[in-house]
């Protein structure tokens, strides 16, 4: 067999489908594709408020829990961790950073936790505390039973002694003091000059009243009394005057 029996057969471009007049390759039309809907763009929602940060040993021991509540403006809300307590004061903006009625309460309902927070978190048993532990009552049922009724005879006892000292009522809320009151005892609580000033009030108005019971009767039984008067200005111009029955 020849080479010229073996030749390709000879193609007319011109009648085959595939090809315009022109030679070129002329494709079938693609179908027009179907896209899917476009998603709804998303919407960033602004961040929320966050905690402010701080270094308190309240929060940082982890003895309030801090949370923040939806509102407008948004509140801070504590709440005592404590087993069985769960105080939380009122809410309070995220500027402020008030700790004092926090410290209060621990100092009244916690005193123990709150005196060892305070003093760097010596344990009652340690070394550098154990004089205190020796003043601290053993039987802790029968110092709850009498806490209001030792609360009140400190307050007298504390009371006598600034008086009869001639001292200042702020002289209890000097640290140095607190450090001693703690030091004999820490489940003791701390009393303001206003309370001790209230306490001095209520004495005034209780011997008061015993003196006008005592002088009543010792004039119904035949008895009198002399009256002597006296006046002065102090050093700071306030005027006194003095009645001094006999």
């Amino acid at each position: 067999m020849s080479d010229s029996s073996l030749s390709d057969v000879p193609i007319d471009l011109h009648s085959y489908s595939g090809y315009d007049t022109h030679d070129e390759l002329v494709l079938p039309p693609l179908p027009t594709p179907i896209l899917p809907p476009l998603p709804p763009p998303l919407r960033l929602q602004p961040p929320g408020p966050m905690l402010p940060p701080t270094t308190s040993i309240l929060f940082t021991k982890h003895l309030y829990s801090r949370s923040i509540l939806d509102s407008n403006p948004p509140l801070l809300k504590m709440t005592c961790r404590q087993p069985n307590c769960r105080y939380s004061p009122t809410p309070q903006p995220l500027s402020q950073s008030s700790t004092g009625n926090l410290w209060k309460h621990y100092t009244q309902k916690h005193p123990t936790i709150a005196y060892t927070m305070k003093s760097g978190g010596n344990t009652p048993s340690s070394p550098s505390s154990s004089a205190s532990s020796f003043f601290e009552p053993r039987n802790t049922q029968i110092q709850l039973a009498r806490a209001s009724k030792d609360t009140a005879q400190y307050r007298e006892i504390l009371l006598s002694f600034v008086v009869s000292n001639n001292l200042s009522l702020r002289l209890v809320e000097s640290y140095s003091f607190r450090q001693l009151v703690q030091f004999l005892n820490p489940t003791t609580l701390s009393v303001s000059s206003r309370t001790l000033h209230r306490e001095l009030q209520r004495q005034f108005i209780h011997h008061r009243g015993r003196l006008q019971i005592e002088l009543h009767a010792h004039i119904i039984n035949g008895g009198r009394i002399s009256i002597t008067t006296d006046a002065w200005s102090a050093r700071n111009y306030t005027e006194y005057a003095a009645v001094t029955g006999h």
